[in-house]
């Protein structure tokens, strides 16, 4: 990767005639240009770099570490105007630490002075009309252009590139000692390989008007451990975060890179590295493109904003570490879902394990969830207003509580079916109805159906043995579907119910085999019941709280099943 890079930066630098014939004039060397009488400052080597791209490390060995370039020069009796200074002149000059340059040089590029490791200052004269210095840190046009910041200037940990710069040329940083850059918001323009190689880069606030990142922008700042791409950035070139291996968060609050059109070699990937463990995607993104983080095998988290309105296929491939979806898009919690075309799961992966729900979400569609036994934590929004059938049906991993969101009149089809391992379900305060199976399969052991109920459907709490006891807070008893309580044993099952609705539950079809059937005086609060008619029970006080009965003797609690609470 960085010998490609490294032919890369060659290729886009303007072109050296290797050929032109040159003079050595004191310690160095220049094309001369004999119709305007103007010189060149060139590198001495005949060759920089092998054939596999690597430098050869044998420019200029011979300077001094304080390097003049002169106003002019002469040759066999001609002055020559010394006008300009050659890409790569100085390229691997290990040994110089400052170079002056006259007013007469208008036209360099910083390339000039890359690997040269020791350089702490680059002066220009201040008469130079083209260029100009600040504490040897190289500007053009009156300060509208950064040109170059010397790779060994180790007086400063921090820099502020100043509000005048409008545009930062290439490899303007390169390889330079900072730990922290701030860019300004006149900053519109970052030029390819800007900061590369900045190994004690840590942190760069990046200013909202940049609109381009160029190629290999922050390629190899190995320190450098997470990024935000503001809104205003339209174009980031590839590998612009290339092995950059700590940087492991990256925030893209731009519309048009996080919803970019990716291919298979085109990608956030190839982009911000496969290392990255957290994307966040900020709201005004309204799509994810296929293959967008394909590859990306290190991933573990993903925000995705309520703007976003579709994912394409396979924009997750190969992201098996993803373990985390924050997501907020009611589009996509609304897809096409079925067992046979494709769930969450076939989105983000299989092995994902907690999903939390944003407040953006008011509905999910049917088998959205379906089947993703890897799921341990879910987390719905406060409000939802429906929740389609066979939503969470197998989530299998799904341990403890399950909490529906108020807003909920419809508690579908196979709604929990098959999620073993929820041993407790609090029903929203605005549900109506029950449909068939909606929990079958889960282990509850205790339930309080709220007082908004008005029916159940055909086997609707077909709960099996598991359930010892049962609260339903509705003053009417609900209209029941034919076995509604399909494989409950309601004859040793205690039904808790209002004071005033005990003889309507006694004398209602399938309510009544409950036994027994108790009054809650007070539904909402704490209350002592009578504990003596419960059979196999000791003796002891029936408490009520929030709609749940507990048992408590000798200063324990217990539930209703026996067992103890902590």
């Amino acid at each position: 990767m960085k010998a490609r890079l490294l032919t890369l930066l060659v290729a886009i630098l303007v072109g050296i005639n290797m050929n032109a014939t040159k003079v050595a004039i004191d310690n160095l060397w220049y094309e001369l240009d004999e119709n305007n009488r103007q010189a060149r400052v060139v590198f001495e080597s005949a060759e920089l770099f092998d054939a596999s791209g690597n430098p050869l490390h044998n420019n200029y060995t011979g300077l001094p570490a304080v390097v003049d370039i002169p106003e002019s020069v002469d040759y066999e009796g001609v002055t020559y105007t010394v006008w300009s200074i050659s890409d790569l002149a100085f390229h691997d000059c290990d040994q110089i630490t400052t170079v002056n340059i006259p007013k007469t040089v208008t036209v360099f590029d910083n390339s000039c002075f890359i690997r040269c490791p020791s350089l702490k200052a680059v002066n220009v004269d201040a008469a130079n009309p083209t260029f100009s210095s600040m504490d040897g840190i190289v500007y053009a046009n009156d300060m509208y252009l950064f040109c170059y910041y010397p790779q060994g200037k180790d007086d400063l940990s921090h820099f502020t590139i100043p509000a005048t710069v409008v545009r930062i040329r290439p490899a303007a940083f390169q390889a330079c000692l900072l730990d922290s850059v701030f860019i300004p918001n006149t900053v519109n323009y970052i030029d390819n390989f800007a900061f590369a190689n900045c190994k004690n880069l840590r942190a760069v606030r990046i200013g909202y008007y940049v609109h381009t990142m160029g190629q290999a922008v922050f390629a190899y700042c190995n320190q450098l451990r997470e990024i935000t791409i503001p809104v205003s950035v339209t174009t980031i070139g590839l590998y612009s975060f290339a092995d950059c291996f700590n940087l492991t968060k990256v925030t893209i609050n731009s519309p048009t890179i996080g919803g970019r059109t990716c291919t298979t070699g085109d990608n956030m990937m190839s982009i911000f590295g496969r290392q990255v463990k957290e994307y966040v995607l900020a709201e005004g993104i309204t799509q994810i493109s296929e293959y967008a983080f394909r590859g990306t095998d290190s991933l573990q988290a993903i925000t995705i904003p309520s703007s976003v309105e579709s994912i394409g296929s396979d924009a997750f491939e190969g992201c098996d570490k993803l373990k985390t979806v924050k997501i907020n898009s009611n589009a996509i919690l609304n897809g096409n879902f079925n067992p046979y075309v494709g769930t969450m799961a076939n989105i983000f992966g299989s092995g994902v394990e907690t999903y939390i729900l944003g407040d953006a979400i008011t509905s999910i569609a049917k088998y959205a969830f379906y089947n993703c036994s890897n799921i341990t934590t879910l987390r719905l929004p406060e409000y939802i207003t429906s929740i389609g059938e066979s939503a969470f049906q197998n989530c299998t991993g799904l341990t403890g509580e399950f909490v529906f969101p108020e807003g909920l009149e419809i508690l579908n089809y196979y709604v929990l079916q098959g999620c073993t391992g929820i041993t407790s379900v609090k029903l929203p305060n605005t549900l109506k109805e029950i449909y068939y199976s909606a929990l079958a399969g889960c282990s509850i052991s205790t339930l309080t159906l709220p007082a908004s109920l008005t029916g159940i459907d055909i086997e609707g709490l077909y709960l099996g043995h598991t359930l010892n006891s049962l609260t339903c807070l509705a003053v009417r008893p609900p209209e029941l579907g034919v076995r509604a309580f399909q494989g409950l044993d309601c004859p040793n099952t205690p039904l808790y119910v209002p004071e005033e609705s005990v003889n309507a539950y006694k004398s209602a079809d399938q309510w009544k085999d409950f036994n027994p059937i108790l009054p809650i005086s007070n539904p909402q609060g704490l209350e002592d019941l009578d504990a003596s008619s419960i059979q196999g029970r000791d003796r002891g006080r029936l408490i009520n709280y929030d709609g749940q009965i507990y048992l408590l003797r000798a200063d324990h609690i217990y539930t209703i099943s026996g067992q103890e609470v902590k």
